[in-house]
C-alpha cells in the first residue's frame, strides 16, 4: 500500500550504505542497501547513418556538437515510445554519457538495461558490448577493484526506433 524511496541528502558522488526500519500496524520491516551516486555528463545527438554500419560516422558524431547536453545524478532513462526532448526526438538518437565514480576496493556489478545498442567502458576497458537492435535488455559486468579509486565510466548508446531505454547502475557483490 506504500512506496518508500531512499535518496542521499546531497548530490555528492560516492557510495553510501543505508539501514532503515519501518513500523506499520505493529510489524517491523527492515531494509538495508547501498546507494551509489555520481554526476553524469550526458550528451544526446541526432544521427542519420546507422551506428552498426559506419564506425567512422559514429566517431565523428560523438566528437561533434550535441543536440542537447545535461548533467544528471543518475543514468536512468525509460523513454519507452516517447521522445527525449524536442531537440533530440524519439528515434535515431545517440547518447554519450561519462562520469567518474569513487568506489571502495572490492567486487562490484555494473548493470545496464538498454534499448537499443550499448557499449560501456570502465577505465578504458570495454565491459559491456551489445551493439545491436534489441528490446530492453539487461547486461551485467562483474568488476573487481584491488584498491579504492576513482574510475572513469563511458557509455555509448544508440536508439533506432520504437521503445527506448538506458540505465547504468553499480552495486556491491
Amino acid at each position: 500500500p506504500a512506496t518508500l524511496t531512499i535518496r542521499p541528502k546531497d548530490a555528492r558522488s560516492g557510495v553510501r550504505r543505508f539501514d532503515i526500519v519501518v513500523k506499520a500496524k505493529g510489524t517491523e520491516h527492515r531494509a538495508s542497501g547501498t546507494i551509489v551516486t555520481s554526476s553524469w555528463d550526458v550528451r544526446f545527438f541526432r544521427w542519420t547513418k546507422d551506428p552498426r554500419e559506419d564506425a567512422d560516422a559514429w566517431k565523428s558524431l560523438l566528437a561533434g556538437e550535441p543536440a542537447e547536453r545535461r548533467t544528471l545524478p543518475a543514468l536512468d532513462f525509460r523513454w519507452q515510445g516517447g521522445k527525449v526532448s524536442d531537440a533530440v526526438g524519439a528515434d535515431r538518437f545517440a547518447t554519450l554519457a561519462t562520469t567518474e565514480i569513487a568506489l571502495p576496493a572490492g567486487k562490484w556489478t555494473l548493470r545496464t538495461v538498454s534499448d537499443d545498442g550499448i557499449r560501456v567502458w570502465v577505465d578504458d576497458r570495454l565491459v559491456v558490448d551489445d551493439w545491436t537492435h534489441h528490446g530492453p535488455t539487461p547486461h551485467d559486468a562483474d568488476l573487481e577493484f584491488a584498491t579504492a579509486a576513482t574510475h572513469r565510466v563511458r557509455v555509448e548508446h544508440f536508439e533506432i526506433d520504437g521503445w527506448a531505454a538506458l540505465s547504468v547502475t553499480f552495486a556491491p557483490r
